[in-house]
Parts: C-alpha cells; sequence; structure tokens
C-alpha cells in the first residue's frame, strides 16, 4: 500500500514477502517493485486505486533490494543482495 497520512492511494497484492523498494517510470504509468521474495514485479494503477501486476521478473537469487526505472525509456534496473544488478526491458 502506498499511504498518504490516513488514506491508501494504491494498492498492490502480490509478493509473496516484504516488498523493499518501488519506483514510478517516468511517464506515471507503471509502478514497479523489489521485494525480499527474491522478485521485482511491475504494476499498472486502475482508476479504483488498486494495482494490477502486468509482469514478474525473476532471476535475482537473493532479496531485490532496490528497483530503478531508466529517465528515458522503460528500461527497469535491479539490484539486489546476492551482489548483481540486472536491466530488464519492461
Amino acid at each position: 500500500k502506498m499511504r498518504l497520512g490516513d488514506f491508501t492511494l494504491h494498492e498492490c497484492n502480490g509478493h509473496r514477502k516484504n516488498a523493499r523498494s518501488v519506483a514510478w517510470n517516468s511517464s506515471g504509468t507503471r509502478l514497479a517493485s523489489g521485494s525480499t521474495d527474491r522478485t521485482a514485479k511491475i504494476w499498472t494503477v486502475e482508476s479504483s486505486g488498486k494495482g494490477r501486476e502486468i509482469s514478474s521478473l525473476s532471476g535475482h537469487s537473493l532479496d531485490v533490494q532496490r528497483v530503478r526505472w531508466s529517465p528515458i525509456d522503460d528500461i527497469l534496473c535491479t539490484a539486489s543482495t546476492d551482489r548483481t544488478v540486472r536491466l530488464w526491458d519492461a
């Protein structure tokens, strides 16, 4: 959940463990999340505020600690405690 005070703005359910990092893409149309379940997920947020998972990215052997979008295209970067950085054409 993304919270502002007492208000939940968006809710994205799908990770099996805690989310560690979230980031919006440059156009604000997609949200990425990284989790201790070793996956990154990409979401769209519907007008109801509910998140819809559109992609699950797996390949890290340990927790995904950070997710960041490229500022000029839809390349997603994930960093993991397995000491790898991956670039995804998302």
